[in-house]
């Protein structure tokens, strides 16, 4: 669909319900981007599909459902359908859901649902969106040794037309911390491997693995215990911390070389 000039749409139409809801799926910028393409898309995205997000609402998922609440004193939840039995949301972007339940995963969003082949239930996910390529991964981590957690290659699932599995190499001897958990910031999936305490990152967009820095403290001694998490959009890792009279939890956020106490 293209301009001409004077304010008119060529080309076919769409509905502007069905398009202002494939369009609010689009990454910010993506979504600025599209207003140029014809005046239709530019009232779609303007009135249906703001390029700047809306303020992030609380995604509770409990017993296999989600229940999304209202960001507003006394806000009412709606149910998220699931797609397959027994599902656990893996993760959320830009408001696309991944959920995986027994023998199947799902993307879904609104109009747009893809099914992804493969996905097992037992396996530990994390879904991302890189912002520079626009791509959605899917980063699945079964382990290979559940008492070492060893790995030798880590899948990546590319959502697309040309979707697929790829298998990308892992350093010798890798592992990961199951306690730590994964987290996917700003483009890299991070987790921290067995007894080394390094964080270990999968680059996204160029599909590596590679060692970003050691944590400054064991990831779990006696009364504590480290969690990788994201905090105002950077890496950041959570210290718990449990005494006989109270829990205190730190964060300390990361740059790949310095960690820094978290505000």
């Amino acid at each position: 669909m293209q301009d001409d000039g004077d304010g008119d749409d060529n080309g076919w139409d769409m509905p502007s319900d069905t398009l202002g809801e494939i369009l609010r799926h689009l990454p910010p910028l993506d979504r600025r981007r599209s207003r140029l393409v014809c005046r239709q898309w530019r009232d779609a995205v303007d009135s249906r599909a703001p390029a700047r997000p809306g303020p992030a609402k609380t995604l509770v998922v409990a017993h296999g459902a989600g229940y999304v609440f209202d960001d507003v004193p006394g806000g009412s939840s709606r149910e998220i359908p699931s797609p397959c039995p027994l599902a656990n949301i893996v993760g959320t972007c830009n408001g696309l859901l991944c959920v995986v339940g027994t023998g199947a995963g799902f993307t879904t969003g609104g109009f747009n649902r893809r099914a992804v082949e493969k996905m097992e239930h037992n396996e530990y996910y994390s879904f991302a969106h890189h912002p520079t390529t626009g791509l959605y991964k899917i980063v699945p981590f079964p382990v290979d040794d559940r008492w070492t957690g060893s790995f030798d290659a880590v899948q990546v699932y590319t959502l697309g037309e040309a979707a697929s599995w790829r298998d990308v190499p892992a350093p010798a001897g890798s592992s990961r911390r199951k306690s730590c958990g994964l987290v996917s910031v700003d483009g890299f999936t991070y987790w921290v491997a067995m007894d080394t305490e390094k964080v270990m990152s999968l680059d996204l967009k160029d599909e590596r693995i590679t060692v970003v820095i050691t944590l400054p403290a064991p990831a779990s001694e006696p009364g504590r215990q480290c969690r990788l998490t994201e905090a105002h959009g950077r890496l950041a890792v959570a210290a718990i911390v449990t005494q006989p009279t109270n829990t205190k939890t730190e964060v300390i956020t990361t740059r790949f070389q310095t960690f820094t106490k978290g505000v």
